[in-house]
């Protein structure tokens, strides 16, 4: 077997989600009188899954390049733990800290100040609303379950977990870092799927 043939299913999975995402988000905004794409969780689905491309894509990455993002991505997945739970956190976390940075450019005349302040934030390693975006992403399936109820709430995380189990299925290498609960394990889980990929040339 070929050791390019992980890589070969992660480079046509990986985009075919992403490009799916941007399909429904456009014919959600050209079909806004169609049901299923007026549900109000699928805006939330999408950012999902570009989440999930993104964190599965930094296994393709150059080490250099990857590197200081995977350092990242570690510390975000230990706050909330591994798998699709921790995965959705980190997606509503980047949601919410987007809608964050589009309010303050928003309500700021100054844009001097703002990058100021956004810089002495970055500096210290520390921003007020990033701990309250952080704490909101934990609890999201009370904030899906207030807002829209226990059915939706059903509906969003099994369409989320297909998602984590497609990736499962067709690319176990990429994916098998997302699924243990420290950074030490998802490294280990990485470099043994590596290794037995190798194995297989």
């Amino acid at each position: 077997m070929s050791t390019e043939h992980p890589h070969r299913a992660a480079l046509i999975l990986l985009p075919t989600l992403a490009a799916s995402a941007v399909a429904l988000l456009l014919a959600r905004r050209l079909l806004p009188e169609h049901a299923l794409l007026d549900h109000p969780l699928l805006p939330l689905w999408c950012v999902f899954v570009f989440t999930y491309v993104g964190a599965a894509t930094l296994s393709l990455l150059p080490a250099p390049l990857g590197r200081p993002i995977d350092r990242m991505l570690d510390r975000h997945l230990s706050q909330w733990g591994a798998g699709v739970y921790g995965l959705i956190a980190l997606s509503f976390f980047l949601r919410l800290e987007l809608l964050s940075l589009i309010e303050g450019l928003r309500e700021t005349r100054e844009g001097a100040e703002w990058v100021q302040g956004m810089l002495r934030e970055w500096l210290i390693g520390f921003s007020v609303e990033s701990l309250k975006n952080a704490i909101s992403a934990a609890i999201w399936p009370t904030r899906i379950i207030a807002a829209h109820g226990v059915q939706s709430f059903l509906l969003f995380f099994a369409a989320a977990s297909a998602v984590f189990e497609l990736g499962r299925r067709v690319m176990p290498e990429q994916q098998a870092r997302l699924e243990q609960d420290t950074p030490r394990e998802r490294k280990k889980a990485s470099r043994k799927c590596q290794r037995e990929t190798g194995g297989n040339g």
